[in-house]
């Protein structure tokens, strides 16, 4: 039976601040967080290109990628 959802990973673009496979607020410190964001808005131009080849019917996400609402 094929799998009701499909989940999608979007690697982050590499930031130098960050720790290897930092992808959430609880991986990095509290100082780092900042970089986290900049990280997340890195990923906007590719989740634009995505979102419009694939026209997914949900999209989850948290505060962090606050621009998705808007694409």
């Amino acid at each position: 039976m094929a799998p009701l959802i499909d989940l999608v990973k979007l690697p982050l673009p590499h930031e130098d601040n960050l720790p290897d496979n930092a992808e959430a607020t609880n991986d990095v410190p509290l100082n780092r967080v900042p970089y986290l964001k900049k990280a997340y808005d890195a990923l906007q131009d590719s989740m634009t290109q995505f979102l419009q080849d694939s026209k997914p019917d949900w999209v989850l996400y948290d505060f962090v990628p606050y621009w998705l609402p808007g694409i």
